[in-house]
């Protein structure tokens, strides 16, 4: 739960919004999946780019057990309805 929290907390000092949620029903049930929303790209690459999320990517790849996997990560958009 700790690296949620330090990407929350990079999120939104890059100037984006960011979300946990638990997946209660469904193939992956307790599945927790995390949604970082930017305005624009320059956010996402400010997210990206931040010392304290590159130390926490690189600690994360290191561990030979980590505590989660990374199932997938995708980028989406809103359509118009």
């Amino acid at each position: 739960m700790l690296f949620i929290k330090t990407v929350k907390r990079v999120v939104e000092k890059a100037g984006g919004r960011y979300r946990a949620v638990r997946q209660v029903f469904g193939p992956n049930p307790n599945a927790i999946s995390s949604i970082a929303e930017f305005d624009d790209w320059n956010g996402l690459a400010k997210m990206r780019s931040d010392p304290e999320m590159q130390q926490l990517r690189a600690r994360i790849l290191q561990n030979a057990s980590p505590a989660a996997d990374a199932i997938a990560g995708i980028l989406v958009e809103d359509i118009p309805v």
